[in-house]
């Protein structure tokens, strides 16, 4: 489907021309069962395929059980400056988190940032993201926090690859449950989904508080990334067979 964040307007052209080159396409690849969905309306032949990550740059199990605490506990966000708009709706919880612990958050983005929450506050860093920098910056983050809007954005985006980044770190997450995110994340068992101000303070606080649950987490959190296919060794064969299929049809 072809739609907008809420920030952006959507023009019915756009959606147009996509239906007509999906209803000429052999195959059709989509990253979420929304857009599954949604591609099965105008094409029969249409495969889910999550954007994965690659194992090599990640820690194992082992190395995540090793980790030692953190003194200072740091929230992480990640993401394009488009979607500091989302960082934004909980502007308030933060700060009130903030206010409460010993607790640093780190926001990780890069170039032109339409909305800076909290920039002013002196326990919050903005970060510049590089590819190269990308992994370096995610191991400082104890919890990662990913606030989002319930839209058809939201619901149709594939993958949420900054999530399963954190979660392949050992880090457990917060969330808005919305679209996969529901799936992602196990509520309560590799972290938490959060659709209110008070649920945000309340999750989040709740992994500031006990460092066995944010250790025991962070490690469902890097077992639910292999259970769920998100290595791309996992993805490759899918791949593989899939234009082998394709080319014998």
């Amino acid at each position: 489907m072809y739609t907008a964040p809420k920030w952006e307007d959507c023009e019915d052209q756009w959606k147009s021309l996509l239906d007509q080159t999906l209803q000429c396409s052999s195959q059709v690849i989509v990253g979420s069962p929304t857009l599954k969905n949604y591609a099965r309306q105008h094409c029969d032949r249409v495969v889910c395929l999550p954007t994965p990550i690659p194992t090599d740059k990640y820690p194992d199990r082992q190395q995540i059980s090793e980790t030692e605490p953190s003194e200072t506990i740091t929230l992480g966000w990640i993401g394009n400056p488009q979607n500091l708009h989302y960082l934004a709706s909980i502007t308030e919880p933060l700060a009130a988190i903030l206010e409460q612990h010993d607790t640093e958050l780190h926001v990780i983005t890069a170039g032109d940032l339409p909305v800076t929450p909290l920039r002013d506050h002196p326990d919050v860093t903005y970060q510049t993201w590089t590819l190269e920098d990308e992994l370096d910056l995610l191991t400082e983050v104890d919890i990662g926090i990913r606030p989002l809007f319930d839209d058809e954005w939201t619901r149709g985006k594939g993958g949420y690859t900054s999530v399963v980044q954190k979660m392949a770190l050992g880090i457990p997450v917060v969330a808005t449950p919305v679209g996969m995110i529901t799936e992602i994340i196990e509520h309560g068992h590799s972290g938490y989904h959060a659709d209110s101000p008070e649920e945000w303070t309340r999750y989040v606080c709740e992994l500031i508080e006990d460092e066995q649950k944010r250790r025991e987490f962070g490690k469902n959190a890097h077992q639910a990334v292999e259970d769920q296919g998100f290595w791309t060794e996992q993805r490759a064969e899918e791949w593989v067979q899939l234009f082998e299929d394709l080319e014998r049809s």
